[in-house]
């Protein structure tokens, strides 16, 4: 099955992902569905602004697997200042080390962990922290608007607010397009996903009548109603299997068959 991310995270608050230009009203008509996995490892849900059009995107936020590999960013190499700063930073990182260290691949690796990546990180904060700002200009924007739908000058700011916000992502943001694949590979894959979430248990009540997602007590609770449920019941005691037996009707053979029994076959 599949499950509605904003609705399993948000589940007392109300938002919107739909504006009406024409009879200015707001309703909440996309969604986005999720598998079971993917919802377990959902962190959190946010709708977001309406921006590219009168629909709201819905975004989340899930736990990232480790990189252990660290990529320079090639990006900052358009930047003239970038560029003047390391540039500079290298001559005066040379004089400083020259003849402290036997091998120039550590004076380079340390010039890279010190000036290279304090760089590139500043920038990156730089650009992170203008489009918080942003974002939560267009959010504060879109929650006045919201109050008074009907209000001309709200949506103008709105708009403002949306046109900058824009801008900037433009700007900065970098485009990348798949024009071939593994296209055999991904169907076989799509296909075996669908078998597999065919199966899939998307949750199950606790003893306490709590509702969970998680997989390991979905397995823990399944593993131990099916152990109970074809366990034997064994008598522990001596006594009672003797009790047991006892009550049981067994068949004997009369005594004048006993020597034909021993008799060879």
């Amino acid at each position: 099955g599949h499950f509605d991310i904003w609705r399993s995270v948000h589940s007392q608050i109300r938002e919107h992902t739909f504006y009406s230009n024409t009879h200015k009203p707001y309703s909440r008509i996309d969604a986005l569905y999720v598998s079971h996995n993917v919802l377990i490892h959902t962190v959190h849900a946010k709708i977001g602004s309406f921006m590219l059009s009168d629909h709201a995107p819905v975004n989340r936020k899930f736990v990232p697997a480790l990189t252990l590999l660290k990529r320079f960013n090639n990006s900052v190499l358009w930047d003239m200042s970038f560029f003047d700063h390391i540039k500079d930073t290298i001559w005066f990182y040379s004089d400083i080390n020259k003849g402290l260290v036997q091998s120039q691949n550590v004076l380079w690796d340390a010039f890279k962990g010190g000036a290279i990546i304090s760089c590139t990180s500043n920038k990156k904060k730089q650009l992170s922290k203008r489009q918080d700002t942003l974002e939560d200009q267009l959010e504060t924007a879109e929650r006045a608007h919201t109050a008074a739908p009907q209000d001309g000058k709200l949506y103008i700011k709105l708009q403002q607010a949306c046109s900058e916000l824009q801008v900037f992502l433009d700007k900065n943001k970098e485009k990348v397009f798949f024009q071939s694949g593994d296209k055999a590979g991904a169907l076989l894959a799509y296909s075996l996903w669908n078998q597999e979430a065919a199966f899939v248990i998307p949750g199950i009540k606790t003893k306490h009548g709590d509702l969970t997602r998680d997989p390991n007590k979905i397995s823990a609770k399944l593993r131990n109603f099916y152990k109970g449920m074809y366990q034997s019941q064994r008598l522990s005691a001596t006594e009672a299997l003797a009790t047991f037996l006892q009550m049981i009707p067994l068949p004997q053979s009369p005594q004048k068959t006993g020597p034909k029994l021993d008799t060879p076959l």
